[in-house]
This record gives C-alpha cells, sequence and structure tokens, in this order.
C-alpha cells in the first residue's frame, strides 16, 4: 500500500475510495475529501495521476455515439 500525500496519511486505496463511493471527478474534489495537496503540494503529480487511474476503472466513459 503506497501513500501518496504523506502529509495527510493519504495512500492510494483512500484515492480509489474517493472516486468509487464518494463521487470524486477531479483534482479539486480528490483535495476536498482527502486533503492531499493541500499541506506542501509535492503529492499533486502523483495524487493526479493515480486519480486518473482510479477514473478510468470505476467512472466508464461516454462515447459520442451515446452523446448524439
Amino acid at each position: 500500500l503506497m501513500y501518496i500525500c504523506v502529509c495527510h496519511a493519504v495512500n492510494e486505496r483512500r484515492i480509489e475510495q474517493a472516486v468509487a463511493e464518494d463521487g470524486v471527478r477531479s483534482i479539486k474534489g480528490l483535495c476536498m475529501a482527502t486533503r492531499a495537496g493541500t499541506c506542501c503540494g509535492k503529492c499533486l503529480p502523483e495524487a493526479k495521476s493515480r486519480l486518473n487511474e482510479a477514473l478510468a476503472r470505476h467512472v466508464p466513459m461516454v462515447s459520442a455515439e451515446r452523446v448524439a
């Protein structure tokens, strides 16, 4: 289990949970839900990367055909 934000003890599991259970869909939402990135900010690049990975797993992309 890897810690992404050491300042606020946010690990990769918490980011997954924020997306899957808390409805987080943006880095701003992740920061609000977990406080990751709100202290020194050094974790933000990795937090964004992990957020995008979690979104890809938990939020189905809407295809252009379905929108039209």
